[in-house]
């Protein structure tokens, strides 16, 4: 029978772990810590970057690597290291060039490691990723020089399943889009996602995808949904995200991280 010390638990961010501006509810640290101190690894998988994923991993025992900027990237917090990391093709500004002209009303940023440029709609980019903690600098995109992790688009909530279609549509082999968030689609490259970047961090820590759950709540979870050996979501998922998974627990904001760690207490053995 599996134990909990024989599992990895990796949860999303904004939407499971809890609800930005809101704080972690205490159900979910106090649960996180039994689950620690049974043997269980954990982790965040989230599409924040350092900088913004930090206090929150400050508040939690996190005992394994990160999975930062939708699967961009995996950071050790404990090291102060970048261990894998995607970065968008050489390609790039042709792609943004097309979508800027499509949707000219949208903010378009890129971002690195550290910072935030900020290509157009300023006013937009500063409003949704002012949060992620990092500077954001203004340049033109034929000015804008990479290495980048991926672009992210703001806009208007009711927009971003047409700019996620568009792009999609476009038959870009080498990057990927994804609605991230409410107000947010993002150009990932082809090979990086939170799915790819959970399969890395299984690679790294030696651990087998049945003995890995993994929690999330919209589309851009997905990946690491189907790559979990267990997945599971919350009450308010989108069908096509609760349809990827065998479990369905509370609300967000109730605590629904804690309701599948006491799940899992129940059928694995400490």
């Amino acid at each position: 029978m599996t134990k909990l010390s024989d599992l990895l638990l990796v949860s999303d961010v904004d939407g499971t772990l809890m609800n930005f501006p809101a704080p972690i509810p205490p159900r979910n640290i106090e649960a996180l810590r039994r689950f620690i101190s049974a043997g269980g690894r954990f982790s965040v998988a989230t599409g924040r970057s350092i900088a913004s994923a930090r206090p929150y991993v400050e508040q939690l025992p996190v005992n394994a690597p990160c999975i930062l900027y939708n699967g961009c990237a995996i950071y050790d917090f404990a090291a102060e290291k970048v261990l894998r990391a995607h970065e968008l093709p050489d390609s790039y500004p042709g792609y943004l060039s097309a979508l800027m002209r499509e949707f000219p009303d949208a903010g378009f940023a890129l971002m690195r490691e550290r910072e935030i440029v900020a290509l157009s709609g300023p006013g937009y980019v500063r409003e949704y990723l002012g949060r992620e903690n990092m500077p954001i600098l203004e340049e033109a995109l034929t000015k804008a020089r990479g290495p980048f992790l991926k672009a992210v688009m703001a806009m208007p909530c009711e927009w971003t399943a047409r700019v996620e279609e568009f792009g999609n549509a476009q038959g870009w082999k080498d990057v990927r889009f994804f609605r991230t968030g409410r107000p947010f689609v993002e150009m990932l490259p082809a090979e990086a996602e939170k799915g790819t970047a959970l399969t890395e961090l299984m690679d790294l820590l030696g651990i087998p995808p049945a003995r890995t759950v993994a929690m999330g709540d919209y589309y851009n979870d997905a990946g690491m949904l189907a790559a979990a050996g267990f997945a599971a979501t919350t009450a308010e998922a989108p069908d096509a995200v609760r349809y990827l998974c065998r479990g369905i627990f509370g609300r967000c904001e109730d605590g629904a991280l804690a309701d599948l760690i006491e799940a899992l207490e129940r059928r694995c053995p400490a």
